[in-house]
Parts: structure tokens; C-alpha cells; sequence
């Protein structure tokens, strides 16, 4: 997967390039795309948007879902309970 990332230092600026840009990928029918994120420019005042591109799929779009795993929330596993060792015969 491609990802693009639109920025600069005018935060309204990109945002409206952001949606044309979208607007005209997602009228593209050789191209899928995934949800746009807005992000802090990292060197200034302004914006980033990123958002994922790829080919269409020939059977049709997917989505991908991912949730984040809480280790906290899931129990952890148990292991059996060992035997002592037997004692020899002395």
C-alpha cells in the first residue's frame, strides 16, 4: 500500500487541497483509498493529512480492521501445575 501525505503551513490551505486531492482519487475507479488523518506538521504551524492508496481489488473493496490487543485485559495463561520431583530411593 502507498501512502500520501499532504502538507503545509497553512493549515486551511491543505485542508482544502486535501479534499479536492481526495474528491479526485476517490472518483478514480483503478484506486482504492483509506481514511484521511489529520496530523500536526512536525517542523511548524500547520497540517499534515495522510491517507493510503492502492489498486482496486478486481473482486471488488475491502476494508481491514485492527483493534489494539490490551495485555492488561486479557488474561494470562496459566500453566499446569508441576509435580514435585519424586525422591530416590536412598
Amino acid at each position: 500500500m502507498v501512502q500520501l501525505r499532504l502538507m503545509g503551513d497553512d493549515a486551511d490551505r491543505v485542508r482544502e487541497v486535501a479534499a479536492l486531492v481526495l474528491a479526485a482519487l476517490r472518483g478514480h475507479p483503478a484506486l482504492q483509498l483509506g481514511d484521511a488523518a489529520e496530523l500536526t506538521n512536525r517542523r511548524g504551524p500547520g497540517v499534515r493529512v495522510v491517507f493510503d492508496v492502492s489498486t482496486a481489488n478486481a473482486a471488488g473493496p475491502y476494508w481491514v480492521h485492527a483493534e489494539r490487543v490490551d495485555p492488561a485485559a486479557t488474561p494470562a495463561r496459566q500453566r499446569p501445575a508441576r509435580r514435585p520431583p519424586a525422591l530416590g530411593a536412598g
